[in-house]
């Protein structure tokens, strides 16, 4: 019997062969330009002093395009080792861009290294996995704890169901569901040592 193709939910091995056939951008979700009002709204200091987290950054030029609007100290990390050689190649006149090949379950970082963390579709391709639910605690668990007191999640999904999927213990707040394709972000702030707060929520029609 013929082995089933690898999808989304096969880790860094599916991500791996996919970049070395499709060098390309995707860009899942939203572009910078869709979400630079949100960072706007909750920046409480000057760009060039956040310390910013791109988790599962893939070849998105998500990263690259909020250096060019000077937010200058972001740390991209991805599981897979191709693509983070194709961004640290396509990126190697921004100095202090930082690429990391890391499980984001798993983070090198210490405690309270970073301002902002952005997670955009990570989840939803967590959520293909075998065991879905233990994949995305493992990420929630290591944002909560590299991000600084008072710091901020930035979390973009695809998927109606996040919200309430993630309403325990991380205190996100449910959306309701729409038969029309929705991407939503939602904005969180670490306001104590075991709780995020959710300070608002946008959904965006998505344009196919």
């Amino acid at each position: 019997m013929a082995a089933s193709p690898l999808s989304y939910g096969d880790g860094s091995t599916y991500w791996d062969k996919r970049y070395l056939t499709k060098a390309s951008p995707d860009e899942w979700l939203l572009a910078w330009s869709q979400v630079a009002d949100v960072f706007e709204k909750y920046c409480d200091q000057p760009r060039r002093q956040w310390q910013i987290l791109h988790a599962g950054c893939g070849n998105s030029a998500l990263t690259a395009e909020m250096y060019r609007a000077g937010y200058e100290h972001i740390t991209s990390i991805d599981n897979s080792a191709t693509v983070i050689a194709q961004m640290q190649a396509a990126c190697r006149d921004s100095a202090s861009l930082k690429w990391c090949c890391m499980d984001a379950g798993e983070m090198d970082f210490d405690d309270g290294s970073f301002d902002v963390v952005i997670e955009k579709g990570l989840l939803d391709c967590l959520g293909c996995m075998d065991e879905a639910k233990l994949e995305v605690a493992k990420v929630l668990k290591e944002v909560h704890r590299v991000l600084r007191l008072q710091g901020l999640f930035f979390c973009i999904s695809f998927n109606h169901n996040r919200a309430a999927q993630l309403a325990e213990p991380w205190k996100f707040s449910p959306t309701d569901p729409t038969a029309v394709p929705i991407c939503r972000r939602y904005v969180f702030r670490k306001s104590s040592a075991d709780v995020l707060q959710l300070l608002g929520t946008a959904a965006l029609v998505v344009a196919w």
